[in-house]
């Protein structure tokens, strides 16, 4: 019995360990800048939060042509993520991480927005993306 219990013990912490470090190694990749033949694009991850009734934060600044992964996070509900503009949409769903990769091509301003409802604040969570033309 005791040897039964040591080893689960045993495989339970190194399937811990194993993926404890393939979540560094994906967090290693994802913040390595990717070069294209107009020079280097810059890749940023953001991480927005959704909770009745508000995106943290609601307001992004990205740069044109720049690869963004948005790392989007519940922490009551599943929220919607969309938008529309750019024809993106999501769950984001409690204790996960949603990845989305954006790189937008033109300068200007987009709504993000909850499309799933989630109470009578519903329609006041949402946010904007600010895109800044490239120097």
């Amino acid at each position: 019995m005791l040897r039964r219990t040591l080893l689960k013990n045993a495989a339970g912490g190194m399937l811990t360990l194993l993926l404890g470090e393939a979540l560094a190694q994906v967090g290693v990749k994802s913040a390595t800048p990717a070069k294209s033949h107009k020079g280097v694009v810059k890749q940023s991850n953001i991480r927005i939060h959704a909770q009745r009734f508000f995106y943290s934060p609601n307001h992004i600044t990205i740069t044109q042509g720049d690869k963004v992964v948005l790392e989007l996070t519940s922490g009551d509900f599943t929220h919607g993520f969309s938008i529309p503009d750019w024809n993106l949409r999501s769950d984001i769903v409690p204790e996960q991480i949603t990845l989305l990769t954006v790189t937008p091509q033109q300068a200007g301003e987009v709504v993000f927005l909850c499309d799933n409802f989630c109470g009578e604040g519903h329609e006041t969570m949402h946010g904007i993306i600010t895109v800044k033309a490239r120097a």
